[in-house]
């Protein structure tokens, strides 16, 4: 008998996560998100900010901090303004790639986005 090496992630579209944010409120310094993987929707941990790339009102901006609990994140930016669009997506910033690698495996998310309420 062989061992079986094949792995579910290793098919495109299988490490899919799901970001979601927290709609913030004017003057918050800080972005709210989860993430979820969209297969058995499990928390996504791990993230670290060169995984991302976070835009307020269309400017890619640069947290000062990042921070996780069970997949749900809290970044530290600065003040925020009624009607700015707020806008996550996972990013290799050191490759400037969509899709980051965690664990030998390469996930990927669509934009989630948020408009900041007064």
């Amino acid at each position: 008998n062989k061992e079986i090496t094949f792995k579910p992630q290793s098919i495109d579209g299988v490490n899919e996560v799901k970001l979601a944010i927290t709609v913030p409120s004017d003057s918050a310094t800080s972005i709210v998100f989860t993430a979820k993987l969209k297969q058995g929707n499990g928390a996504f941990t791990g993230l670290v900010l060169a995984n991302l790339v976070v835009k307020v009102a269309g400017a890619t901006v640069t947290p000062s901090a990042i921070s996780e609990v069970t997949g749900t994140y809290t970044l530290t930016v600065s003040a925020l303004s009624t009607n700015e669009i707020v806008t996550i997506a996972l990013y290799d910033t050191a490759e400037t790639r969509e899709g980051v690698l965690l664990d030998g495996d390469v996930y990927k998310s669509a934009t989630a986005t948020a408009t900041v309420i007064a």
